[in-house]
């Protein structure tokens, strides 16, 4: 499964856009754009909101998750992004955790 900042990576590539480009629409610095990217920092909440503005996508798809969390919906995803951001939790981590428990109940 690919991890968050291969995911964003992979959307700002496919939309033609520059590191530059995101980060002014996010209103950051390149620099911290291009950690996001590397993965050496976490997506704010609400910077992970403006990508799937920009991008015209959901965060489920930014985040990875499988079609089974698909139809989460925006009360109980906004209570995971508080947990998410309360917690200091990984997001990356909290995907492989949800891919390991999916599989093994199949």
């Amino acid at each position: 499964m690919k991890k968050v900042n291969n995911i964003i990576r992979d959307f700002r590539e496919d939309n033609d856009l520059t590191q530059k480009e995101v980060a002014k629409y996010l209103k950051i610095p390149r620099s911290t754009y291009g950690r996001y990217e590397t993965g050496n920092s976490k997506i704010p909440i609400d910077v992970l909101l403006s990508l799937c503005k920009l991008y015209k996508t959901t965060p489920n798809m930014i985040l990875g998750f499988s079609s089974d969390l698909a139809g989460l919906d925006s009360s109980k995803f906004n209570k995971l992004c508080k947990i998410i951001n309360e917690k200091n939790i990984n997001i990356d981590k909290l995907i492989d955790l949800i891919n390991i428990s999916n599989n093994i109940r199949s």
